[in-house]
């Protein structure tokens, strides 16, 4: 059969996505809320949102399932440093901070300078997880991919192993960590009694 139109199993993808690397960060699964008043609003079915927000790390976010993966890889492959970046108050940037504090990793954070660039918000808590933290005139996108590939060669050539985090690969490893919450909602609806459409 071509691979391209082979059907993969709910039960394959899980296997294949709890193959690689992962760190054991957050506290899965997060609580599912009911939202009656939205379902009632909508006249639809019951409606409930995942609690994100409540998976414990650096106030929680959605963004902490991606790092189970982006991390895993960075330490599967040796790292010893986290290079990030993106606007001045990303959280992604400070979760990825706080996970690399936790884990015992160096973090380099180049953030965009903008308007917002007080350190106040996420950029407080950037430099509160002993970050190394650097507002650059680089807007977000390519041309801060560059500052950050540059920051990795200059940390290489001072002896450290550093891994960043930047697209396309975190991309498709986010893709994987969404997919996997999902496969994790799918086997846990019979236990907190729901039907998923």
């Amino acid at each position: 059969m071509n691979q391209e139109n082979s059907i993969v199993t709910r039960l394959d993808l899980c296997r294949r996505i709890e193959s690689l690397p992962r760190v054991n960060i957050g506290h899965y699964p997060t609580p599912l809320e009911p939202c009656p008043r939205l379902s009632k609003a909508l006249g639809g079915p019951k409606i409930y949102i995942k609690r994100e927000d409540c998976s414990g790390v650096a106030f929680g976010g959605n963004k902490i399932r991606q790092l189970i993966f982006t991390i895993g890889e960075a330490m599967y492959q040796g790292a010893d440093t986290i290079v990030h970046g993106a606007t001045a108050q990303s959280n992604h940037c400070r979760q990825a901070a706080a996970v690399a504090a936790q884990l015992g990793l160096k973090c380099y954070l180049r953030l965009s300078r903008n308007h917002k660039s007080l350190v106040q918000g996420n950029l407080l808590l950037d430099h509160l997880t002993g970050a190394n933290v650097e507002l650059v005139d680089a807007p977000f996108g390519p041309e801060l991919d560059v500052v950050k590939y540059a920051v990795a060669d200059q940390l290489r050539a001072d002896g450290l192993r550093p891994y960043v985090i930047a697209a396309p690969r975190s991309t498709a490893l986010a893709a994987v960590a969404f997919s996997w919450c999902m496969l994790k909602s799918i086997s846990n609806s019979k236990k907190w009694e729901l039907k998923l459409t």
